[in-house]
Protein backbone atom coordinates (compact mmCIF):
# COMPACT_ATOMS: atom_id res chain seq x y z
CA UNK A 1 0.00 0.00 0.00
CA UNK A 2 3.07 2.41 0.99
CA UNK A 3 4.29 2.04 -2.38
CA UNK A 4 0.82 3.09 -4.39
CA UNK A 5 1.50 6.91 -3.01
CA UNK A 6 5.16 7.30 -5.24
CA UNK A 7 2.92 5.99 -8.28
CA UNK A 8 1.57 9.39 -9.40
CA UNK A 9 5.44 10.66 -8.89
CA UNK A 10 6.73 8.17 -10.98
CA UNK A 11 4.46 8.38 -13.96
CA UNK A 12 4.63 12.04 -13.73
CA UNK A 13 8.67 12.05 -14.28
CA UNK A 14 8.60 9.29 -16.93
CA UNK A 15 5.26 10.98 -18.49
CA UNK A 16 6.13 9.29 -21.80
CA UNK A 17 7.12 5.42 -20.44
CA UNK A 18 4.87 2.66 -19.41
CA UNK A 19 4.71 1.53 -15.76
CA UNK A 20 4.44 -2.09 -14.94
CA UNK A 21 4.78 -3.12 -11.52
CA UNK A 22 5.72 -6.69 -10.20
CA UNK A 23 3.84 -7.77 -7.16
CA UNK A 24 2.95 -10.62 -4.97
CA UNK A 25 0.08 -12.90 -6.38
CA UNK A 26 -1.87 -11.95 -2.45
CA UNK A 27 -1.91 -7.89 -3.12
CA UNK A 28 -2.55 -7.38 -7.09
CA UNK A 29 -5.99 -6.50 -6.67
CA UNK A 30 -5.05 -3.22 -4.46
CA UNK A 31 -3.29 -2.15 -8.07
CA UNK A 32 -6.06 -2.51 -9.94
CA UNK A 33 -7.50 0.25 -12.11
CA UNK A 34 -5.05 2.19 -10.70
CA UNK A 35 -4.60 4.83 -13.58
CA UNK A 36 -1.01 5.47 -13.36
CA UNK A 37 -0.05 1.41 -13.59
CA UNK A 38 -0.08 -0.06 -17.36
CA UNK A 39 0.51 -3.62 -16.52
CA UNK A 40 0.86 -5.86 -13.50
CA UNK A 41 3.44 -9.08 -13.56
CA UNK A 42 2.46 -11.32 -10.68
CA UNK A 43 5.35 -12.76 -9.35
CA UNK A 44 5.89 -16.50 -9.77
CA UNK A 45 2.91 -16.80 -12.24
CA UNK A 46 4.83 -14.43 -14.80
CA UNK A 47 8.26 -13.83 -15.99
CA UNK A 48 9.54 -10.48 -17.19
CA UNK A 49 9.79 -11.19 -21.10
CA UNK A 50 9.82 -7.48 -22.01
CA UNK A 51 13.17 -5.62 -22.13
CA UNK A 52 12.88 -2.93 -19.42
CA UNK A 53 14.41 0.10 -19.83
CA UNK A 54 14.89 0.73 -15.65
CA UNK A 55 13.74 -1.45 -12.75
CA UNK A 56 13.16 0.49 -9.47
CA UNK A 57 13.42 -1.99 -6.50
CA UNK A 58 11.70 -0.85 -3.20
CA UNK A 59 12.20 -3.99 -1.45
CA UNK A 60 15.46 -4.67 -0.08
CA UNK A 61 15.24 -8.29 -0.46
CA UNK A 62 18.34 -10.08 -2.95
CA UNK A 63 16.15 -12.23 -4.81
CA UNK A 64 13.82 -9.06 -5.81
CA UNK A 65 17.12 -7.83 -7.84
CA UNK A 66 18.07 -11.22 -8.82
CA UNK A 67 14.21 -11.26 -10.77
CA UNK A 68 15.35 -7.96 -12.58
CA UNK A 69 19.41 -9.12 -13.30
CA UNK A 70 18.53 -12.28 -14.81
CA UNK A 71 15.44 -10.58 -16.82
CA UNK A 72 18.09 -8.21 -18.55
CA UNK A 73 16.70 -5.23 -16.94
CA UNK A 74 19.22 -2.48 -18.00
CA UNK A 75 18.89 -0.40 -15.24
CA UNK A 76 18.63 -1.66 -12.03
CA UNK A 77 18.21 0.48 -8.98
CA UNK A 78 17.49 0.36 -5.50
CA UNK A 79 19.62 0.40 -1.97
CA UNK A 80 22.03 -1.86 -1.92
CA UNK A 81 21.16 -4.37 1.33
CA UNK A 82 21.02 -8.22 1.66
CA UNK A 83 24.18 -8.27 -0.51
CA UNK A 84 23.11 -7.42 -3.97
CA UNK A 85 25.03 -4.60 -4.80
CA UNK A 86 26.64 -6.33 -7.58
CA UNK A 87 23.46 -6.94 -8.95
CA UNK A 88 22.40 -3.69 -9.03
CA UNK A 89 23.53 -1.39 -11.89
CA UNK A 90 23.07 2.20 -9.64
CA UNK A 91 23.22 1.02 -5.94
CA UNK A 92 21.33 4.14 -3.86
CA UNK A 93 23.16 5.29 -0.52
CA UNK A 94 21.82 4.03 2.79
CA UNK A 95 20.65 6.62 4.72
CA UNK A 96 21.85 6.75 8.56
CA UNK A 97 18.49 6.38 10.02
CA UNK A 98 16.95 4.12 7.70
CA UNK A 99 16.19 0.87 10.07
CA UNK A 100 13.93 3.56 11.95
CA UNK A 101 12.90 6.41 9.17
CA UNK A 102 9.35 6.37 7.68
CA UNK A 103 9.28 3.46 4.63
CA UNK A 104 7.56 5.76 2.48
CA UNK A 105 10.60 8.62 2.91
CA UNK A 106 13.13 5.36 2.69
CA UNK A 107 11.06 4.27 -0.72
CA UNK A 108 11.24 8.08 -1.52
CA UNK A 109 15.06 8.27 -1.70
CA UNK A 110 15.52 6.03 -4.43
CA UNK A 111 13.55 8.00 -6.38
CA UNK A 112 14.93 11.59 -5.24
CA UNK A 113 18.45 9.07 -6.68
CA UNK A 114 16.45 9.22 -9.92
CA UNK A 115 16.17 12.83 -9.71
CA UNK A 116 12.40 13.16 -9.08
CA UNK A 117 11.05 16.06 -7.77
CA UNK A 118 7.67 16.65 -5.89
CA UNK A 119 6.04 15.21 -2.74
CA UNK A 120 4.28 11.34 -2.30
CA UNK A 121 0.69 11.74 -2.87
CA UNK A 122 -1.76 9.77 -0.43
CA UNK A 123 -2.54 5.98 -0.83
CA UNK A 124 -4.09 5.28 -3.88
CA UNK A 125 -7.17 2.86 -4.17
CA UNK A 126 -9.54 2.76 -6.71
CA UNK A 127 -12.70 0.96 -6.68
CA UNK A 128 -15.99 1.00 -9.05
CA UNK A 129 -19.24 2.03 -8.51
CA UNK A 130 -20.35 -1.37 -9.40
CA UNK A 131 -17.85 -2.91 -6.76
CA UNK A 132 -19.26 -0.58 -4.16
CA UNK A 133 -23.17 -1.79 -5.11
CA UNK A 134 -22.58 -5.29 -5.39
CA UNK A 135 -20.72 -5.80 -2.26
CA UNK A 136 -23.54 -3.47 -0.48
CA UNK A 137 -26.43 -5.55 -1.76
CA UNK A 138 -24.31 -9.33 -1.70
CA UNK A 139 -23.64 -8.35 1.72
CA UNK A 140 -26.98 -6.86 3.17
CA UNK A 141 -24.44 -4.02 4.77
CA UNK A 142 -26.27 -2.76 7.65
CA UNK A 143 -25.55 0.87 8.15
CA UNK A 144 -23.96 1.80 10.69
CA UNK A 145 -21.56 -0.02 10.84
CA UNK A 146 -17.62 -0.99 11.83
CA UNK A 147 -14.67 -3.27 10.54
CA UNK A 148 -12.54 -5.41 12.29
CA UNK A 149 -9.68 -6.91 11.37
CA UNK A 150 -8.06 -9.45 13.81
CA UNK A 151 -5.46 -10.99 11.76
CA UNK A 152 -2.14 -10.06 10.91
CA UNK A 153 -0.53 -11.92 8.05
CA UNK A 154 3.05 -11.42 9.43
CA UNK A 155 1.99 -13.30 12.42
CA UNK A 156 0.57 -13.84 15.69
CA UNK A 157 3.27 -11.62 17.56
CA UNK A 158 0.97 -8.81 15.42
CA UNK A 159 -2.24 -9.82 16.63
CA UNK A 160 -4.36 -8.52 19.50
CA UNK A 161 -6.37 -10.81 21.77
CA UNK A 162 -9.10 -12.17 19.50
CA UNK A 163 -11.17 -12.64 22.52
CA UNK A 164 -10.75 -8.89 22.79
CA UNK A 165 -11.99 -7.94 19.44
CA UNK A 166 -15.03 -9.90 20.68
CA UNK A 167 -15.40 -8.28 23.45
CA UNK A 168 -14.99 -4.37 21.62
CA UNK A 169 -17.59 -5.65 19.28
CA UNK A 170 -19.92 -5.92 21.88
CA UNK A 171 -19.16 -2.76 23.18
CA UNK A 172 -19.51 -0.73 20.01
CA UNK A 173 -22.32 -2.39 18.98
CA UNK A 174 -24.14 -1.40 22.30
CA UNK A 175 -22.86 2.36 22.74
CA UNK A 176 -22.60 3.42 18.80
CA UNK A 177 -24.89 1.06 17.25
CA UNK A 178 -22.09 -0.01 14.80
CA UNK A 179 -23.68 -3.42 13.16
CA UNK A 180 -20.05 -5.24 13.89
CA UNK A 181 -18.12 -7.28 10.79
CA UNK A 182 -15.26 -9.15 11.03
CA UNK A 183 -13.08 -9.44 7.71
CA UNK A 184 -9.59 -10.86 6.74
CA UNK A 185 -7.93 -13.65 5.27
CA UNK A 186 -9.30 -17.47 4.28
CA UNK A 187 -5.91 -18.41 6.30
CA UNK A 188 -7.22 -16.42 9.77
CA UNK A 189 -10.49 -17.73 9.54
CA UNK A 190 -10.49 -19.22 12.89
CA UNK A 191 -10.51 -16.23 14.56
CA UNK A 192 -13.76 -14.93 12.95
CA UNK A 193 -15.23 -18.28 14.03
CA UNK A 194 -13.93 -17.56 17.90
CA UNK A 195 -15.13 -13.73 17.47
CA UNK A 196 -18.66 -15.20 15.94
CA UNK A 197 -18.45 -18.02 19.36
CA UNK A 198 -18.49 -15.09 21.56
CA UNK A 199 -20.65 -12.53 20.43
CA UNK A 200 -22.98 -14.15 17.76
CA UNK A 201 -24.39 -10.65 16.87
CA UNK A 202 -21.35 -10.03 14.47
CA UNK A 203 -21.36 -10.74 10.87
CA UNK A 204 -18.65 -13.25 10.44
CA UNK A 205 -16.98 -12.76 6.80
CA UNK A 206 -13.39 -13.79 7.27
CA UNK A 207 -12.79 -15.61 4.22
CA UNK A 208 -15.74 -15.59 2.64
CA UNK A 209 -14.62 -12.13 0.29
CA UNK A 210 -12.40 -11.38 -2.19
CA UNK A 211 -9.84 -8.48 -0.97
CA UNK A 212 -11.64 -6.30 -3.65
CA UNK A 213 -14.69 -6.97 -1.85
CA UNK A 214 -13.42 -6.61 1.76
CA UNK A 215 -12.05 -3.29 0.43
CA UNK A 216 -15.58 -2.24 -0.97
CA UNK A 217 -17.06 -3.21 2.43
CA UNK A 218 -14.52 -1.26 4.12
CA UNK A 219 -14.70 1.43 2.16
CA UNK A 220 -18.79 1.96 3.42
CA UNK A 221 -18.00 1.68 6.74
CA UNK A 222 -18.25 4.38 9.95
CA UNK A 223 -15.09 2.94 11.78
CA UNK A 224 -12.34 0.41 10.79
CA UNK A 225 -10.11 -1.35 13.78
CA UNK A 226 -7.22 -3.02 12.98
CA UNK A 227 -3.71 -4.47 14.22
CA UNK A 228 -0.53 -3.26 12.28
CA UNK A 229 -1.40 -4.54 9.23
CA UNK A 230 -2.38 -4.24 5.38
CA UNK A 231 -6.07 -3.40 6.33
CA UNK A 232 -5.16 -0.83 8.32
CA UNK A 233 -3.42 1.39 5.27
CA UNK A 234 -6.49 0.00 3.57
CA UNK A 235 -9.07 2.00 5.47
CA UNK A 236 -7.10 5.11 5.23
CA UNK A 237 -6.51 5.00 1.38
CA UNK A 238 -10.29 4.72 1.54
CA UNK A 239 -10.84 7.74 4.16
CA UNK A 240 -12.13 5.58 6.47
CA UNK A 241 -11.63 6.89 10.41
CA UNK A 242 -9.29 3.78 11.62
CA UNK A 243 -7.72 2.59 15.31
CA UNK A 244 -4.85 0.65 14.38
CA UNK A 245 -3.32 -1.39 17.72
CA UNK A 246 0.46 -1.99 17.09
CA UNK A 247 2.82 -4.04 19.49
CA UNK A 248 6.30 -5.89 18.58
CA UNK A 249 6.08 -3.14 15.64
CA UNK A 250 7.66 0.42 15.49
CA UNK A 251 4.97 2.74 14.92
CA UNK A 252 6.87 5.27 13.07
CA UNK A 253 8.12 2.97 10.47
CA UNK A 254 4.87 2.89 8.58
CA UNK A 255 2.37 5.44 10.21
CA UNK A 256 0.56 6.51 7.76
CA UNK A 257 1.49 10.50 7.12
CA UNK A 258 -2.53 11.22 6.07
CA UNK A 259 -6.18 10.28 6.95
CA UNK A 260 -8.06 10.00 10.31
CA UNK A 261 -6.91 7.21 12.33
CA UNK A 262 -5.55 6.76 16.15
CA UNK A 263 -3.09 4.26 17.27
CA UNK A 264 -2.89 2.35 20.21
CA UNK A 265 0.60 0.85 21.81
CA UNK A 266 1.99 0.39 24.84
CA UNK A 267 5.73 0.39 25.20
CA UNK A 268 7.48 -2.75 26.95
CA UNK A 269 10.83 -3.02 27.56
CA UNK A 270 11.50 -6.24 24.57
CA UNK A 271 9.50 -3.84 21.63
CA UNK A 272 10.26 -3.75 19.16
CA UNK A 273 11.47 -7.67 17.88
CA UNK A 274 11.31 -8.92 14.65
CA UNK A 275 9.38 -11.98 15.83
CA UNK A 276 6.78 -13.77 13.61
CA UNK A 277 5.43 -15.82 17.10
CA UNK A 278 6.37 -14.23 20.59
CA UNK A 279 8.32 -16.42 22.74
CA UNK A 280 7.56 -14.79 25.65
CA UNK A 281 4.53 -13.48 27.49
CA UNK A 282 3.17 -11.46 24.29
CA UNK A 283 3.66 -8.26 26.83
CA UNK A 284 3.29 -5.76 24.08
CA UNK A 285 -0.31 -6.84 23.15
CA UNK A 286 -1.41 -8.35 26.51
CA UNK A 287 -1.37 -4.96 28.34
CA UNK A 288 -3.66 -2.90 25.49
CA UNK A 289 -7.09 -3.13 27.23
CA UNK A 290 -10.29 -3.06 25.56
CA UNK A 291 -10.77 0.21 27.36
CA UNK A 292 -8.07 1.66 25.62
CA UNK A 293 -9.26 0.78 22.48
CA UNK A 294 -12.75 2.27 23.07
CA UNK A 295 -11.18 5.33 24.09
CA UNK A 296 -9.07 5.87 21.56
CA UNK A 297 -12.05 5.13 18.87
CA UNK A 298 -14.24 8.14 21.20
CA UNK A 299 -11.66 10.30 20.69
CA UNK A 300 -11.13 9.61 16.66
CA UNK A 301 -14.83 9.83 16.31
CA UNK A 302 -15.22 12.96 18.27
CA UNK A 303 -12.49 14.39 15.16
CA UNK A 304 -9.14 14.08 17.29
CA UNK A 305 -6.27 11.68 15.79
CA UNK A 306 -3.65 10.20 17.75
Amino acid sequence: MISTSLLPLIKKHFSSASLYLQVHPRVKDIFLNNPYVDGLLILGKERIRERFDLGILFTNSFSSALIFFLSGVKKRVGYATDGRRVLLTHSVPLPPNWKTMPQVDFYLGILRFLGMEGEKAGYQLYLTSEEIKRTREIFKLKKPFVVLFPGAAYGSAKRWPVERFAELAYRLHKKYGFQPYVLGSRRECFLGEIIENIYPSVINLMGKTSLREAMAITAQANLAVTNDSGAFHIAIALNVPVVAIFGPTPVEKTRPFHGKFSVVKKEVKCSPCKYRVCPFLHECMMEVMVDDVERAIGKLLEGKNA
